[in-house]
């Protein structure tokens, strides 16, 4: 615990969440990219149907694509210095899904 100027307690923490990132006291983007790339899934499992649908334009399938499962990835992802190994992580999920889709 710490105490500020008002005598106040502020509870030290191992993560937090601040602008929609996850921050840690050891400075890594390891966890922030492994919820990431967990809140990708979902919205990739929620809208599997419409993604791996044949009759859907690719061109289609590919612009939701980038909104609801890219976004997710990349928001707020600019903010952190990330390892090589935490880009190759994201750049490997979104390949992965990519091959789902086009079969």
């Amino acid at each position: 615990m710490i105490r500020d100027g008002e005598q106040q307690t502020i509870k030290v923490v191992d993560t937090f969440k601040y602008l929609g990132v996850l921050a840690n006291n050891n400075g890594t983007a390891e966890d922030d990219v492994s919820r990431r790339i967990s809140i990708a899934a979902c919205a990739f499992g929620k809208k599997k149907e419409q993604f791996l649908n044949q009759y859907i334009p690719i061109k289609h399938r590919v612009a939701d694509y980038i909104v609801f499962v890219v976004l997710c990835l990349l928001q707020c992802i600019e903010v952190r210095s990330l390892l090589q190994a935490d880009v190759d992580r994201l750049e490997k999920y979104n390949f992965r899904c990519l091959r789902k889709m086009l079969g």
